[in-house]
């Protein structure tokens, strides 16, 4: 008879696992990079008990980084639900730039920081990233993103101008229709729509595999999700 282990065998295994991952096509050049994150609950628990005991679901962040070109998952993080997406944004990017040469790299609002644009512009990245609304258009410590702000928001980059140069499409427009418009060319300038690979990543991860986590310890958690997204990237070669 054949001979199978059993569920307390396979989480002892899991626990010994040392797994990593390594960046995919490390001496690929002029990659346009898209990065996003997204929650993993613990457990498949329905909101019951949640509601009967005042409890908080408990749940990690996946932090991933994607390639545009063929949607693979280049890097990622998994983190608790403490993490902000700033914190993992240089530690991954970082670890990428050591490997290969990145052209852009493409972030929701989420990651509009002085920061993120100053460590992007060292690394002459093109910062693909889309700029709060209420942004000022002064440097205020972060030149490269006083320029990026001007350039989606249609201000010219030079002196202390607040006004936009005139232009014969935007007369009629309110203010809030000219950021909208400007920003729509911005957005096509640096190939942004390219961003929605990563959103389409963690769709097409949780509806393979689930929004959760079967495990719950930390060790077991990261070693299960690593080997889920192996698989994962194996099944995209296929």
């Amino acid at each position: 008879m054949w001979s199978f282990p059993d569920h307390s065998t396979l989480d002892r295994r899991l626990l010994t696992l040392n797994i990593k991952w390594t960046i995919i096509n490390k001496d690929r050049k002029g990659r346009n990079l898209a990065i996003d994150a997204s929650g993993i609950s613990i457990a498949n628990r329905g909101g019951y008990r949640d509601a009967r005991y005042g409890s908080k679901p408990k749940f990690y962040k996946l932090h991933a980084v994607m390639d545009e070109d063929d949607m693979e998952l280049v890097d990622f993080r998994l983190t608790s639900e403490h993490v902000g997406d700033n914190a993992k944004f240089s530690p991954l990017i970082r670890e990428i730039v050591r490997n290969t040469k990145i052209s852009v790299l493409h972030a929701d609002g989420g990651y509009d920081s002085k920061k993120n644009f100053d460590f992007l512009s060292a690394h002459k990245i093109k910062a693909g990233i889309k700029a709060d609304r209420n942004s000022s258009s002064k440097s205020r410590g972060s030149v490269s993103r006083r320029i990026a702000v001007r350039e989606q928001f249609g201000y010219p980059d030079v002196g202390r101008a607040k006004t936009r140069p005139p232009d014969k499409d935007t007369v009629s427009m309110n203010e809030e229709e000219k950021r909208r418009h400007y920003q729509k060319i911005w957005k096509k300038k640096v190939g942004y729509g390219g961003r929605w690979l990563v959103e389409a990543f963690f769709s097409v991860f949780k509806r393979v595999y689930g929004s959760y986590a079967s495990s719950i310890t930390w060790r077991r958690v990261k070693n299960e999700m690593t080997l889920k997204l192996l698989l994962y990237d194996a099944l995209l070669k296929i």
